[in-house]
């Protein structure tokens, strides 16, 4: 019995991390694609236009704050890809442990642990990303980048990200 609440008791943490992973893919890449590769695999063109022209349309950047938001938005994936790779492992190694017949609880509560301590990473590194995407914009260009964000990170919103795809794509083509 004891075994099954400590079950219970993980599901419940990993659906907390799943959700703000979720919650972060979200804020990482402005729009989640249905092919489910990693955000910082090369993109086709349509997945490329449909993601930059939606924020970059939306924060009317001039010449030299596009370079700069193109500069931030490319470090902030190399320093956000290798927690992510570093999650999917740890999370694959879960899975295959919840699946013996007779799970090492413990195992499985290091996993956890472990996949926390990177969600915590990967929540800092998107702050201190919209930190410096701050730097460079203006008061107005802040409201609408969390704005955007905002749309998107709120799945019961109105505006979530989801319901607004065929626009997208019709910009896109």
């Amino acid at each position: 019995m004891k075994n099954k609440s400590i079950l219970l008791w993980i599901f419940i943490i990993i659906s907390v991390i799943s959700t703000s992973a979720l919650v972060t893919l979200v804020l990482v890449k402005t729009n989640f694609s249905h092919d489910h590769r990693p955000f910082h695999h090369e993109m086709n063109n349509q997945d490329s236009c449909h993601q930059k022209d939606a924020l970059i349309s939306s924060l009317n950047l001039d010449e030299e704050q596009l370079k700069l938001f193109n500069e931030e938005k490319t470090n902030h994936i190399v320093l956000v890809g290798p927690i992510f790779d570093s999650i999917m492992q740890i999370r694959s190694l879960m899975i295959d442990e919840l699946k013996l017949e007779n799970p090492d609880t413990v195992k499985i509560q290091s996993y956890v642990e472990g996949i926390s301590v990177l969600e915590k990473e990967l929540q800092m590194e998107s702050v201190h990303h919209m930190l410096n995407m701050k730097k460079f914009l203006n008061p107005v260009q802040i409201d609408s980048l969390f704005s955007f964000f905002g749309r998107r990170m709120m799945p019961g919103h109105p505006n979530h990200h989801r319901k607004s795809e065929g626009n997208h794509q019709r910009h896109c083509k």
